[in-house]
């Protein structure tokens, strides 16, 4: 919830360095195809040079296989798992490093030093200017570890709400811009944002809405900072700015259709419903925290005892999400499965929304980055809602980036997480 992801993802950058390392394996066997070629006609015998640079071609072979198999764990492990895999990742582009500059020293200490000097004929001359243009790789490698670093951690913190006065006479004006385009028509439209909010006497608003907001942003300050200085920029993720309008936004929530509620329990007098929110298919892929079944199973262990005084209603457990198997494997378990009353929500994201003003009297996000979930709790029912730790993954790192939970939840949240690494059992924090 409430993170800017960026399009350039580790993820992304890890296929991208896989195609590249499998092409070069590829292109290096090929290049040991044409020499041994040149060289195996009749009554040709080999000297030193040749096996010096049969060596080297067998070593670079080797670090690309090498490095190739890093990438490609790398790669596994932000596919199915989490944003905490991501620091083994960048251990492994630090391997990677390191191999690459090493096997580079290694290619080139013979003629640096002049060390077999006269092994060295004009083949292996030619060879070696072929293997300096190759070798250039290496530093790319490093440029793309720089900048997926960058954009790892911009992706990890969210963006901290802007500092607004509601008690206030001054005037503020925005723009729909077009983010997605390049720094000329970057400039174009702040520019003209920011002539009019002068003429107007009003301040110019930057609304951090996608990630490509936010590389504008990044964009202009490195060229212009004195403009984008002139900017209040907003993070819309932050329930702060309408923190008093619960009420009317619920209000703004079309008209149900309850016949699409027909198999899904209703909240009354005798009925208590616990609606369970979820979020896999994307997360997954950014390599954010996704919804996890023991957390959820736990999670409702405890809902279940927090309540288990109160005899008077039945409890009822609604789910929804965007992976429907996910959904209905939560409670496969036979035991846990006939101890929980649960439905699986079937209709649309507008339609839960709904379902939750009506129905909806306690609600568990169970990942806590989705924007949905959030307001899946914000506008329920019965506005009791719990939420898994945001920071639950690396608690350390968000802290020493001061990171403040209460700017993305309501206070009157309750942030659960596992009672520790070992521990599954969930519990208040």
């Amino acid at each position: 919830m409430l993170t800017i992801t960026i399009k350039q993802s580790p993820f992304r950058y890890a296929i991208w360095l896989f195609l590249c390392m499998l092409s070069r394996t590829v292109l290096w066997s090929l290049i040991v195809v044409i020499y041994y070629n040149e060289r195996t006609g009749e009554n040709y015998n080999f000297n030193a040079a040749d096996y010096y640079v049969r060596d080297n071609f067998e070593n670079l072979m080797w670090c690309d296989l090498f490095t190739s198999f890093h990438v490609i764990l790398a790669c596994s492990m932000l596919c199915f798992s989490s944003t905490k895999c991501a620091k083994r990742y960048m251990i492994f582009f630090h391997i990677q490093i390191i191999m690459a500059i090493s096997m580079t020293v290694y290619s080139y200490f013979p003629l640096i030093t002049g060390v077999e000097a006269g092994a060295v004929n004009f083949h292996q001359k030619q060879f070696f200017t072929a293997h300096l243009r190759y070798t250039l790789y290496y530093p790319a490698l490093l440029i793309n570890y720089l900048v997926c670093t960058y954009f790892f951690r911009k992706a990890v913190v969210p963006y901290p709400p802007a500092k607004i006065s509601f008690h206030t006479t001054k005037k503020y004006l925005s723009s729909n811009l077009a983010a997605g385009h390049h720094l000329g028509n970057n400039i174009f439209e702040l520019a003209a944002l920011y002539g009019l909010s002068k003429r107007l006497k009003r301040i110019p608003l930057f609304f951090i809405e996608t990630d490509y907001h936010l590389r504008m942003k990044g964009y202009v300050e490195n060229v212009m900072p004195g403009l984008m200085a002139q900017f209040l920029v907003v993070n819309g993720s932050s329930w702060k700015y309408f923190h008093d309008m619960r009420v009317t936004l619920r209000d703004f929530l079309a008209f149900p259709d309850f016949g699409k509620f027909e198999n899904l329990p209703k909240s009354d007098e005798n009925t208590h419903v616990t609606c369970v929110h979820t979020r896999r298919s994307d997360f997954i892929e950014k390599g954010f925290y996704s919804s996890d079944p023991i957390f959820i199973r736990n999670a409702v262990t405890y809902l279940n005892e927090k309540s288990a005084n109160d005899k008077t209603k039945s409890r009822k457990f609604v789910i929804f999400g965007d992976d429907q198997q996910f959904m209905k494997s939560i409670f496969s378990d036979n035991l846990q499965k006939s101890q929980t009353d649960y439905f699986v929500s079937e209709n649309q994201p507008s339609d839960d929304l709904i379902y939750s003003k009506y129905n909806c009297d306690r609600v568990l996000i169970s990942a806590s980055r989705s924007t949905f979930g959030f307001w899946m709790g914000y506008l329920s029912k019965g506005n009791a809602v719990y939420h898994m730790d945001i920071t639950h993954e690396n608690k350390e790192f968000y802290r020493s980036h001061s990171f403040n939970s209460n700017d993305f939840f309501p206070l009157s949240w309750i942030t659960l997480d596992f009672a520790s690494a070992d521990n599954k059992t969930v519990v208040e924090r």
